[in-house]
């Protein structure tokens, strides 16, 4: 049971960091995209993000 939530939990997580992303920047025009911007929702910090989660989860419900 404990690993069926896990990876739930993983995959909601980690979608709902790429959808943020992805709709952040389809709301901008190019023009208005900044290295702040960037820096909060590009491909590098979703990645660090889904590391996180990687981490948080596996923690979680390793000590269940």
């Amino acid at each position: 049971m404990d690993e069926k939530l896990a990876l739930i939990a993983d995959a909601v997580l980690k979608s709902e960091l790429k959808l943020d992303s992805m709709f952040e920047f389809a709301h901008k025009r190019p023009q208005d995209i900044d290295d702040n911007m960037i820096k909060a929702f590009g491909y590098q910090a979703v990645k660090e993000r889904i590391n996180e989660v990687d981490y948080k989860v596996s923690h979680f419900f390793r000590q269940k």
